[in-house]
This record gives C-alpha cells, structure tokens and sequence, in this order.
C-alpha cells in the first residue's frame, strides 16, 4: 500500500507553491531573508527620493546611453540575446536607465550640496589591493565542479602573490555595460543563495568587491585601499566614483531623509 502511495506521489506531485522567501528563511535562517528585505527596501527608498526631486531625464540622454550600450555588443543579435537573457524588453531598458541616469544626476546635486554646506571635497580612496579571493560558484554547482574553480582561483592568488599586475590580470569589461548588468540583475555580485557571495554583502562599504574576470573565469574579489584616501577635485569624478563616493554615506541618509 505504502508503495503505491509513493508510486503516486512521484507520478501525479501535488502542486507546491514557491515562496522564494520563505525558501531563504528555511535555507539560511531568518537573518538572510531580513538582510535581502532591507536592501530591497533600501533600493525602493532611493528610488522614490529620486522620483520625488522632479530629476528630468531627457529622451536624447536616454538615446545616447542606450546606443552607447548598443554599440558594446558584435551584432544586433547578441544585443537582442542581452535582453532575452535578462528577460528585459527595450521599453523596460529605457526605463531603467531613465532611473540610473536619474539617479546619477541626484548623486551629483547631492555632492555638490554637500561640499557646499560643509566646505569639503569629496573623499575617493585613490589605490587598492587585493585581500583576499573567493570563488564564485553557483550553489547548484557539483562538488567537483566547485572544486576546479578552487584551483582556478588559487591560480590568481599565486599569480598575485608573485607580483603580477592585478590591472593586467583581470580582463576588463566595459563600465557601461557591466553595471547596467549589475543594475537589471540587482546588487552585484549578491546571490542570497551563495554563501561567499551573503559574506561579501555584508562588507564594510570602505571595502569593494564585485565580479571580476580573468582568463580562468569569473571569481569574486575583495579590495582594500591601501594609501591613505586623498582629496578628489568632483569635476574630475566619473559616474562610478560619484556612486562610490555617495554610497558611503548613503544608507544614513536615507534614514534621515526618511
């Protein structure tokens, strides 16, 4: 009778509904599903503060950065794949770099009005080191698997520790291209399902880590600054050392804003 019932149970499964939350609380415990809640709240806030500053973003920027982005890849067939991949329409596309723009030019304002009230430039931390790096396998991966991206990775650590460039060593991606990747996907190199990667979410923001590239695959790398952080002149400041400038002091004044 027993086996019956398990025959059955195989053959006809009863419809289980997939709570991705719930999934992360049974998994890893209340604290994971708490951290990833917070950052999502944390993304809305900030995207209804840029909302509500009344930012104009104009169709032609929108069309400058989306060819831009166009232009990254070989063929209008591996453009098209980019979105299918990301499950992203264009309309969607436009939209999210109407947000990121948006938000850009908010994290300028807000730079300015800060160095204005308080008569300081902004801090940017000029140099940095590797410290440590950790692999970035999927934890659907097999054992085996995960284990020859470990060697992989001590290959890079040796490598490092020898001397070589860590510029040289990692392929570069184009900027553009790898942070609207971040963006579509959600906070870089944060999988709530990976382990390294919930260790490095929990990073000090004096730290940066992210995905990096060699020619032994993709891996996750924590960099330290290793001179003392020096005064940046802001017209000099790209987009990227805007965000991470601002971002250091971002989360406290989310809540005083708020």
């Amino acid at each position: 009778m027993n086996s019956v019932i398990v025959l059955l149970f195989i053959l006809f499964p009863p419809e289980i509904q997939y709570n991705f939350e719930n999934y992360l609380t049974i998994k890893y415990g209340k604290k994971a599903r708490q951290v990833l809640t917070e950052r999502v709240e944390m993304e809305r806030k900030l995207e209804d503060l840029v909302k509500s500053q009344g930012i104009e973003v104009s169709e032609g920027e929108i069309d400058f950065y989306l060819n831009e982005l166009k232009s990254e890849f070989p063929s209008p067939r591996e453009y098209r794949e980019f979105l299918h991949e990301n499950n992203i329409s264009e309309d969607s596309l436009r939209e999210k770099l109407r947000y990121e723009i948006g938000l850009y030019k908010f994290i300028q304002d807000s730079i300015v009005a800060h160095m204005n009230l308080t008569g300081k430039k902004v801090i940017v931390p000029e140099q940095r080191t590797w410290r440590e790096i950790y692999i970035s396998a999927p934890y659907y991966y097999s054992f085996f698997k995960k284990l020859k991206k470990w060697f992989k990775a001590w290959k890079v650590r040796i490598k490092l520790l020898l001397g070589a460039d860590f510029e040289k060593l990692v392929e570069t991606e184009s900027e553009s291209r790898r942070r609207l990747i971040g963006g579509l996907r959600g906070p870089a190199f944060y999988d709530p399902m990976n382990k390294v990667s919930r260790k490095l979410f929990k990073m000090k923001t004096k730290d940066v880590a992210g995905p990096i590239r060699t020619k032994w695959g993709y891996f996750i790398i924590k960099l330290e600054a290793i001179e003392p952080q020096k005064e940046a002149v802001f017209d000099s400041l790209s987009f990227r050392e805007m965000r991470k400038a601002y971002e250091i002091e971002l989360e406290k004044r989310l809540h005083e804003i708020t």
